[in-house]
């Protein structure tokens, strides 16, 4: 791991995951990170989330809580701007690699979600999937195969949620990894156990806090994140400061600058108090 960012002392951003990070297991949010959101407020700290969500999952929580800070959707793919939903930054994966990724998955097995930002598109439903779009209020719209082949050119993530099925999946994606055909670029990673995501090349939550800081006039090094998992890696590492919940991975611990308690102790919260003071 290698730390990329140096704290400036001044916090113009504050950068969270969602699940696992500032909602607790149950997908409850602790009331005392409402009230560190107030604090931020307060201070005059924009808030985003960086999430693996795509748009109107994510749209729940910044209408909710009166977030107007752009937001990173689909683990960087896209920015999106609350309100008149102004798309700042979207990021197509790229055709060939999308073509090799979902017919890979498919004869494994699996069922591949593609995501424009704005909505999931799947071949087909099952009811592990459809219990796992449901957990984080998501939803996909079920077409015909060669429907979604036309749309490749648009997609900006493909995933594939199959806990139940978690060795499995790290298997067959494994192989396909392993003999990537020579020229295709893209970035991938298991966003936790059982969920693998393939989005496009250098796109990931670090990304989208560039995207971020160019919008707000600032550098990484005036931003503070929050995370736990493998995905949030380069994205604590980038920032100036960076804190990991206490359930976080190990390679998000070794990134951070700091461990809070777990998500499920509002440590979101913990890390706007050290921030704060």
């Amino acid at each position: 791991m290698t730390r990329v960012g140096t704290y400036s002392g001044n916090c113009r951003l504050v950068v969270s995951d969602i699940d696992e990070t500032f909602v607790a297991t149950d997908k409850s949010v602790p009331p005392r990170n409402l009230e560190a959101l107030r604090r931020l407020e307060e201070a005059g700290i924009p808030f985003a989330f960086a999430s693996g969500r795509y748009w109107p999952s994510l749209r729940q929580f910044t209408e909710k809580l009166g977030i107007k800070s752009p937001q990173i959707v689909d683990n960087g793919a896209m920015v999106i701007r609350p309100g008149d939903e102004a798309v700042l930054g979207s990021y197509p994966v790229g055709r060939e690699c999308l073509e090799y990724f979902y017919f890979g998955l498919r004869k494994a097995g699996f069922i591949p979600l593609l995501s424009t930002g704005l909505a999931y598109h799947a071949p087909e439903m099952d009811q592990p999937l459809f219990e796992q779009l449901t957990l984080h209020a998501e939803a996909a719209d079920v077409m015909p195969e060669k429907n979604i082949v036309s749309h490749f050119d648009t997609y900006g993530k493909l995933v594939v949620f199959a806990q139940d099925r978690a060795p499995e999946l790290e298997a067959a994606a494994g192989k396909l990894l392993a003999v990537v055909p020579s020229g295709f670029k893209f970035s991938s990673v298991f966003t936790e156990q059982g969920i693998f995501v393939v989005t496009a090349e250098n796109v990931s939550k670090a990304s989208g806090v560039l995207t971020l800081c160019r919008e707000l006039g600032c550098t990484p090094d005036d931003v503070v994140s929050v995370g736990d998992g493998d995905n949030d890696v380069e994205m604590l590492e980038l920032t100036g400061r960076s804190f990991v919940v206490e359930n976080g991975t190990a390679r998000a611990k070794r990134a951070a600058t700091d461990i809070v308690p777990s998500n499920n102790d509002a440590g979101f919260a913990c890390a706007v108090d050290i921030l704060l003071g």
